[in-house]
């Protein structure tokens, strides 16, 4: 390839990402997708991916009881989603306890 070829775009960013150290568009997909393996399957129960985000993955919960041991294994879970992402895309994990939805 010469460099007067086109590059499809979705290279371009992809190579612009890599360079940045940011995680893929995916990124959230793919932690939402092997969360219950990540997680394992008690806190999975009680807890989802809220969002990803400037290297910063949300986690809601569904109390306190879970945001506090979703917060004790967090180094933990982030190594494990950062190993299925393939490279460190992950730098901190935040636990958030979901608030009730008020109906009427």
């Amino acid at each position: 390839m010469t460099g007067n070829e086109p590059v499809p775009l979705r290279d371009t960013l992809a190579a612009v990402q890599r360079e940045l150290g940011t995680p893929s568009p995916d990124a959230f997909a793919i932690v939402q997708t092997v969360w219950s393996e990540v997680a394992g399957a008690e806190l999975a129960k009680h807890a989802r991916v809220r969002s990803v985000r400037d290297g910063e993955c949300t986690i809601e919960v569904d109390g306190g009881v879970w945001a506090t041991r979703a917060r004790y294994v967090a180094g933990g879970l982030l190594g494990a989603a950062n190993e299925r992402l393939g490279r460190r895309c992950l730098g901190a994990i935040k636990v958030v306890v979901q608030t009730p939805r008020r109906t009427g």
